[in-house]
C-alpha cells in the first residue's frame, strides 16, 4: 500500500482569489519598491498583531529578513560574535557570516529543540565584550517565550534576533522590547504560505534603516546611500499572494488544530517523543519526532517501505558539523550530540486526507 504522504506538496490560495488583487496592481502600475499594496498589507497585519511600538518591514525571503537585521547590527559594530543554536537552518549562520559577523554555536534544549539558555548564558559571561547579538531560532513553529529570554539576557544589553520563521499562528503576543527583532518566512511550505517572501517586526525607529538595508542602502527620495545594503525587496505581487493567503488564516488554523489533535490523540507508541507541547498550545505542518531507541536510518528504511518518507527536519547534520562552519566557536553541545541522528520529521499539508492521516498514525504506532 502506498500513501500519498510520499508526495505531499505545498498549497497556496487558488488563482481565482488572486485575480482581483492583480488587477489592482495592473491599475496602479507599481510593481516593487514599497508600492501601495505593500502599505495596505503592512497596516492590515500590524492591526491584527496589535503592534504599538513596533512596525513591519516586508522582505523578499526569511533569509533576507535575517540578513537585514544582522547587517544593521554589524554596522559600525566592533563586536563580532552572534550566538546561534547549532540545530538550525542554513540561513541562520549564513546570514550572520555574510553580514561580517561570526556564529558561535550553542547547544539546544532536548525537549523543545530551542536554544539552551543556560549554555548561552555561560558563553555570554565569558565573551561579553565580543558578543554583538543573540539569534534565537524557533524550531518548526514552536513559539519561544521571548519574555523569558529577555529576563535571562537583559543584563547583557545585547540585541536579540528572534527567527520566528513559522510561528505567526502560534504567537500569543509579541513583546515589543526595543532590543528585539522578529523575523518570519512565508515560504510556500509554511503555515501561512506565499511566494518566497519574509517579514521583520521591530521597533518603529528601525523601520527606516531596515527598508534602506533591503534597498541597496538607499534612503528617501534622494536615494542617497548611507549603508551597505542589498536587494531584498518585497514586490507588489508578493503582497497580493500573501494577502490572499492571510485572508484564509482562520480556516488554516482550524484545519491545522484538527490535524495536530488527531495525531497526538491517536499515536500511542510510547517509544516516540513529540516535540514539547506539539498540538497542545502550538501547531505545525511539520511533525517532528524522535524515537527512544531507534535512529533515523532504521526508521527511514522501515517507513519508506510503506510509502512514507521521513527527513531530517532541517539538514542531515547540525550546523557545527559542516566543514564550512568548523572554524567557528562552539560550546560543548551535550544535548546536540545526543540528539544527532535521532530526530526525524514528516511534512504534512493543510489538505491532507483522513485516510492518509490514518495510514500515517498506523505506521507510527508500529515503529
Amino acid at each position: 500500500m502506498t500513501s500519498k504522504l510520499i508526495n505531499q506538496k505545498p498549497l497556496l490560495v487558488k488563482s481565482h482569489k488572486l485575480i482581483k488583487k492583480i488587477r489592482i496592481i495592473d491599475k496602479n502600475r507599481y510593481y516593487s519598491n514599497f508600492g501601495p499594496y505593500y502599505y495596505v498589507l503592512k497596516k492590515k497585519i500590524e492591526n491584527v498583531l496589535k503592534l504599538k511600538k513596533f512596525s513591519i518591514t516586508f522582505t523578499s525571503s526569511g533569509y533576507s529578513s535575517l540578513h537585514a537585521c544582522c547587517k544593521l547590527i554589524a554596522n559600525k559594530n566592533k563586536k563580532k560574535i552572534v550566538l546561534v543554536p547549532t540545530y538550525s537552518f542554513a540561513a541562520n549562520p549564513q546570514s550572520i557570516i555574510s553580514s561580517g559577523l561570526e556564529p558561535f554555536f550553542v547547544d539546544i534544549n532536548k525537549d523543545s529543540y530551542e536554544m539552551d539558555y543556560e549554555d548561552a548564558s555561560k558563553i555570554l559571561k565569558k565573551y561579553r565584550k565580543k558578543i554583538a547579538a543573540i539569534m534565537i531560532v524557533s524550531p518548526f513553529g514552536y513559539p519561544i517565550n521571548i519574555k523569558k529570554c529577555l529576563n535571562i539576557f537583559s543584563k547583557y544589553k545585547v540585541p536579540i534576533i528572534y527567527d520566528a520563521v513559522d510561528t505567526l499562528l502560534n504567537h500569543k503576543s509579541l513583546h515589543e522590547s526595543n532590543n528585539v527583532y522578529y523575523t518570519h518566512s512565508f515560504h510556500p511550505t509554511k503555515i501561512i504560505p506565499s511566494n518566497e517572501s519574509g517579514m521583520i517586526i521591530a521597533s518603529k525607529k528601525r523601520e527606516k534603516f531596515l527598508k534602506s538595508m533591503i534597498n541597496f542602502g538607499m534612503i528617501g527620495e534622494t536615494r542617497s546611500i548611507n549603508l551597505y545594503g542589498f536587494n531584498g525587496k518585497f514586490t507588489e505581487y508578493d503582497a497580493a499572494i500573501l494577502d490572499s493567503n492571510f485572508e484564509e488564516i482562520k480556516k488554516i488554523k482550524k484545519k491545522l488544530i484538527k490535524i495536530n489533535h488527531y495525531i497526538i490523540t491517536n499515536v500511542k507508541n510510547d517509544s516516540l517523543i513529540f516535540q514539547k507541547n506539539f498540538g497542545v498550545n502550538w501547531f505545525s505542518l511539520r511533525l517532528v519526532l524522535r524515537h527512544k531507541f531507534k535512529n533515523f536510518n532504521s526508521i527511514f528504511s522501515k517507513l519508506k517501505k510503506e510509502g512514507i518518507v521521513i527527513s531530517h527536519p532541517w539538514h542531515n547534520k547540525f550546523m557545527h558539523q559542516y566543514s564550512i562552519f568548523k572554524k567557528y566557536k562552539k560550546s560543548n553541545l551535550i544535548n546536540s550530540t545526543a540528539l544527532q541522528n535521532k530526530i526525524f520529521s514528516i511534512n504534512m499539508r493543510i489538505d491532507i486526507k483522513k485516510k492518509d492521516l490514518d495510514f500515517l498514525v498506523k505506521n507510527l504506532n508500529e515503529i
